[in-house]
């Protein structure tokens, strides 16, 4: 008996050894390690899981913005000058994916994401470049070998429309499509007979109505259903250039007296005057989307505010002097504005005759150049290697020389331009956007 009782405390004896082999001392061991390890990782893991994902924006223009979209929800706008940096505000578990992608463009620019796509393996991602720079555009001859024409507009469907001269004959307005089909003719038959049928002042209501100005100096207009109405007889007249509001109210410019027409919906005209003395003659005008008003004289493109009963110009890009540069405001040069149009973003483009090239300005003023070598011709392809005229024809009954070229956008953001050469041949060009 006493013999298994030995046998058995022995037993319990190394039992009792084996478990306390992984005892340490000082009451802490490798127990107390391990958890310190899983709390340090822990910790860690809270610091390091969430990663945010970063780059850089190269290009972006003085006033302009872009819209980055990470996953399809999250959203970060950048508004800069040149070069900057951005984050997206909501940072990612580690080891997810993020996708970087446009969501608004810029106004007057385009930009593209390179390393826009991946995983977060890191603490910041700090890799994703966005480029921006300006819309570029080809230039081709949609129309050539046309008789000598002044008035250019477009209707709501993109047709382009040309007051076109032919002698003897009423006045005449050629119709032709986007990519330089003829549609239709369109005889003023109200007009009369002309010696020198000249049509001044074409434009298109948001209706579709067509307006013009007879060598009589009457306002003619015209429905798509072709119904003619004289709106006022013994206008002032021969003004150069007109534009339509929203409301379907005729602004004309470049007529005699006053410097600026108004025919409203109604058929009253009023004739406004103008606060400031202006160094040269008002030449064109436009409307951007928010409902400005900005016109060429000389070298300069004004912006015009009305209060009803005259109007007040501040200078919005170029400079009295002739000249030709790019930059902001009046850091930049034009030399002979001719003609100006806006596009749906509210962008202006400029014929700048003596330059013989197409500017753009963002509405921020930034001026850029979007056609033309600078030497007068008639070479079409991209932008940089086109080539313009200079628009400049003399008036045979005057001896004076006049400008008939203009330029207009349609809502797919092509420029038309209606160019005039000293031999009284005129040609539509198209800049396309790439």
């Amino acid at each position: 008996m006493n013999r298994y009782r030995l046998i058995i405390s022995y037993v319990l004896l190394l039992i009792t050894a084996l478990l306390c082999t992984g005892c340490g001392g000082g009451g802490g061991g490798d127990a107390e390690n391990a958890s310190l390890s899983l709390n340090g990782s822990s910790d860690s893991n809270s610091t390091n899981s969430l990663v945010t994902v970063t780059g850089t924006v190269n290009g972006l223009t003085t006033g302009q913005q872009v819209t980055l979209i990470n996953n399809g929800s999250d959203s970060q706008t950048i508004t800069s000058s040149g070069d900057g940096s951005f984050s997206f505000p909501t940072q990612l578990p580690r080891g997810s994916a993020f996708k970087v992608t446009v969501g608004t463009q810029p106004i007057s620019q385009v930009c593209s994401v390179s390393n826009g796509t991946g995983q977060a393996t890191v603490t910041n991602v700090i890799r994703v470049i966005v480029s921006c720079s300006e819309t570029t555009y080809t230039v081709s001859t949609i129309v050539s070998s046309l008789n000598l024409t002044s008035g250019l507009a477009i209707d709501t469907d993109s047709n382009i429309y040309i007051s076109q001269y032919v002698s003897g004959q009423p006045l005449m307005a050629n119709v032709y499509s986007n990519n330089g089909i003829l549609i239709k003719n369109v005889t003023f038959s109200n007009s009369g007979f002309q010696t020198v049928p000249f049509a001044f002042g074409l434009t298109i209501d948001p209706q579709n109505k067509v307006f013009v100005v007879d060598p009589s100096k009457n306002i003619l207009a015209m429905t798509q259903a072709g119904v003619q109405s004289t709106f006022i007889t013994n206008f002032l007249g021969n003004c150069r250039k007109a534009m339509s509001d929203t409301s379907g109210n005729i602004f004309f410019v470049g007529c005699y007296g006053s410097p600026i027409h108004r025919l409203s919906h109604e058929g009253v005209l009023t004739s406004f005057s103008s606060t400031a003395q202006l160094s040269n003659a008002i030449t064109s005008i436009t409307m951007d989307y928010l409902g400005n008003f900005f016109v060429t004289s000389g070298n300069q493109i004004l912006k015009l505010v009305f209060d009803g009963s005259s109007f007040t110009t501040s200078p919005f890009a170029g400079s009295q002097a002739p000249g030709f540069s790019d930059g902001i405001g009046s850091q930049a040069s034009f030399n002979n504005a001719t003609s100006v149009a806006a596009d749906n973003k509210g962008n202006l483009f400029v014929y700048d005759s003596g330059n013989f090239k197409v500017r753009k300005i963002t509405p921020f003023g930034v001026v850029t150049t979007v056609a033309g070598t600078g030497s007068s011709g008639n070479e079409d392809g991209p932008g940089s290697t086109a080539s313009f005229t200079s628009c400049k024809t003399v008036n045979q009954s005057t001896l004076s020389e006049v400008n008939y070229c203009n330029v207009a956008v349609d809502k797919s953001g092509n420029i038309i331009v209606l160019q005039s050469t000293s031999g009284w041949v005129s040609s539509i060009r198209k800049l396309t956007p790439n």
